[in-house]
């Protein structure tokens, strides 16, 4: 789509506000765009949360291994007092990721 001579997809996965989705397409153009918004942190790429622009926080059961992000039907278990600010660092410390409720990075 483009509006006013500007292609849109590619202004939104410059800016980090959408992805570079190579099952359906191999336009070198966004998977580059893609990869600069990576490199500089931008948009969903940040760590943060796109809809606030606040960390996200993650939540884990320190018995179980299991981590919760916001919005899971599980994020307040009474078992969930584990705060963590990053998907990695709940990775590095053993976490995994609820199957409902995370999705881990490619």
């Amino acid at each position: 789509i483009r509006v006013e001579g500007v292609d849109v997809s590619l202004a939104l996965v410059l800016a980090g506000l959408a992805r570079h989705y190579r099952e359906y397409s191999d336009d070198p153009v966004l998977a580059l765009a893609e990869q600069a918004a990576r490199e500089a942190s931008l948009g969903i790429w940040s760590g943060k949360d796109p809809a606030v622009g606040l960390p996200i926080v993650y939540r884990g059961n320190q018995e179980s291994k299991v981590l919760h992000a916001p919005g899971c039907q599980y994020y307040n278990c009474s078992n969930c007092t584990v705060v963590l600010t990053s998907l990695v660092e709940a990775l590095k410390a053993g976490f995994r990721p609820h199957t409902q409720c995370v999705n881990t990075p490619r």
